[in-house]
């Protein structure tokens, strides 16, 4: 039992689980854990040491599994991500409104993550079906570091104050959750302040701004650099995730990155090296 309970504490130590995160995995309360660990424990405590061993044993086979996976903290230089930092970096320079717009997967958020990650001043949104324009306004006051109380008005106010004199840039990711409202108080932010605003979306996002009835022309009309996702070619598959994986993912990012993983997991399974056997079945086994 104290073999299972030096294993226990090295693993906790190690700081990947915390212990309450561990009691909630293996439906045991915290207090329980506690008191094992001190050799208190009052209950079963073979059937804990067994749930206990076997959780340790099941991380350590899933983190030796994923460490077969190659780094990929690098981004590919590829024509979308050239094109939509051009796009950006136009919009920074001459302060206006760009859009990047492609299907899901296609590596905006990607992209904008990276940009944010290298620029201080970028701020970086990423909206959800529940952001209205009330929670849009609090999120950017979040960000902003500004004590804003009051109404949506006041909120809008302020935010374009702060702005107008701050060397900021707005990157609203998702933006195509954004009701018509959310749109039209970022517009109005951009008149106040003519801060840089980036934003990144599916199609749904270029038919939003179009408009059924033309509801947001003003923020379209603003709107001066654009860029359409198009994914991966087959040669810049083929050089970031070797050849074979074009023919199933298409060129998207996400289904590429996806099936990559997986038939480098499998090849290690396997013994074996990554072909085109390996990707089928891989690609048999995740949802592209």
């Amino acid at each position: 039992m104290q073999e299972i309970i030096s294993k226990l504490n090295e693993f906790l130590e190690g700081g990947s689980v915390s212990m309450s995160a561990l009691a909630r995995a293996l439906g045991i309360s915290p207090g329980a854990i506690s008191q094992f660990r001190a050799g208190k424990y009052r209950g079963d405590n073979a059937a804990i040491a067994a749930k206990i061993s076997a959780y340790i044993d099941a991380s350590a086979k899933k983190a030796k599994e994923f460490a077969t996976s190659p780094a990929r903290d690098e981004i590919f230089n590829s024509r979308d991500y050239k094109m939509a930092n051009f796009v950006i970096s136009e919009a920074v320079g001459e302060r206006e409104i760009a859009l990047l717009y492609g299907t899901a997967g296609s590596g905006k958020s990607t992209i904008l993550r990276d940009f944010a990650a290298k620029n201080p001043n970028a701020v970086l949104i990423e909206a959800t079906c529940h952001t209205n324009a009330n929670a849009l306004l609090g999120e950017l006051c979040e960000a902003l570091k500004l004590e804003a109380a009051g109404s949506a008005n006041a909120k809008l106010k302020a935010i374009s104050s702060f702005l107008k004199t701050a060397d900021k840039v707005l990157l609203i990711d998702e933006a195509e959750h954004l009701p018509l409202r959310a749109l039209e108080d970022l517009r109005r932010i951009y008149d106040f302040s003519s801060t840089p605003l980036i934003l990144a979306g599916t199609e749904i996002l270029l038919k939003n701004l179009v408009g059924r009835n033309k509801e947001l022309r003003q923020l379209y009309s603003r709107i001066c650099g654009k860029w359409a996702m198009q994914g991966l070619s087959k040669e810049e598959s083929d050089a970031f995730y070797g050849t074979g994986i074009f023919a199933h993912a298409k060129g998207n990012f996400r289904a590429s990155e996806k099936l990559h993983k997986k038939s480098v997991r499998l090849a290690a399974l396997n013994g074996c090296a990554v072909g085109e056997e390996i990707i089928a079945q891989a690609c048999g086994m995740v949802i592209l």
